[in-house]
């Protein structure tokens, strides 16, 4: 009844609705892996911080070196 209220045949509404299914499985699957992924590169971010870049540091540096030059 499904399939007819689709406009399709049965095997059509079975193969559409089995590859829809399969590519939501997959998609939420990849969605944890990447989750659990970041979870670590951000913990080892935090644990294990890179030095900061010098052009980071000039940037960081830029407001304390421009204040009171504009007032």
């Amino acid at each position: 009844m499904a399939a007819t209220m689709r406009g399709q045949t049965l095997t059509d509404f079975v193969v559409s609705t089995v590859t829809d299914a399969a590519r939501r499985i997959v998609r939420e699957s990849e969605v944890l892996e990447w989750s659990r992924r970041d979870q670590q590169a951000f913990a080892a971010a935090l644990t294990n911080p890179p030095a900061p870049a010098s052009k980071l540091m000039t940037a960081a540096a830029w407001p304390r070196d421009q204040a009171g030059t504009n007032g």
